[in-house]
């Protein structure tokens, strides 16, 4: 425990052999308190936080498996008056990934949880219920406002073109360029229209020279 930095280091036998013994993840506020009960209740010397008991049953061929862990976990639950869910402990880190997702880089959080961001994608990572509650309500980038300023500017174009050109009402398709074209050639010098890249048609709607 790193109480004055908020860090806990976490031993990780899976990665032992890759150089990394151990993880360090925050100390984060929902645990702090309970972590700061089990340190003040704790006997002089003690260094774990389990209690001895179950360490001891761990030191056997089947590890942490024969300790009984989840048989007292479901106790504890049923004690709460909650019906035990199945993978006690594999849904509880894969709701804590999943809560912690929606407020930290995935990537980070793995590094926190001991896995990959792929290995979180697959296994452990859901959209949850806040999420799809604060999607009802979302839009981009308040959709409604940007749709009625999209409204307004193509309207104002429209009409900037109506007073700049006499006589062009209607949008431009292959006769409405004609007319465009036939109206600043007549408006416009040759040096002008050089200079604005639109060549005489010829009869013919030309593509415009580009600057």
């Amino acid at each position: 425990m790193d109480w004055e930095r908020n860090r806990l280091r976490v031993t990780s036998p899976k990665t032992e052999d890759a150089g990394k013994p151990h993880r360090v993840i925050p100390l984060f506020p929902l645990l702090k308190p309970h972590l700061e009960a089990a340190f003040a209740a704790a006997k002089a010397g003690d260094v774990f936080i389990f209690p001895e008991k179950y360490r001891d049953r761990a030191k056997g061929k089947r590890g942490w498996n024969g300790a009984n862990l989840r048989t007292t976990m479901t106790k504890i639950v049923r004690k709460a008056k909650v019906d035990p869910w199945p993978r006690v402990f594999h849904s509880l880190r894969a709701s804590c990934e999943s809560d912690l997702a929606q407020s930290f880089p995935l990537a980070v959080v793995a590094k926190w949880l001991g896995n990959t961001p792929s290995v979180a994608l697959r296994h452990y990572v859901d959209p949850t219920d806040a999420a799809f509650e604060q999607a009802t309500g979302w839009q981009p980038r308040d959709a409604k406002n940007d749709a009625g300023a999209t409204q307004k500017t193509t309207q104002a174009r429209a009409a900037t073109r109506q007073q700049e050109v006499p006589g062009v009402t209607e949008p431009l398709g292959i006769a409405g360029s004609r007319r465009l074209l036939a109206t600043l050639e007549q408006s416009c010098p040759d040096v002008q229209r050089e200079c604005m890249g639109i060549e005489p048609t010829g009869g013919l709607i030309q593509t415009p020279r580009r600057f």
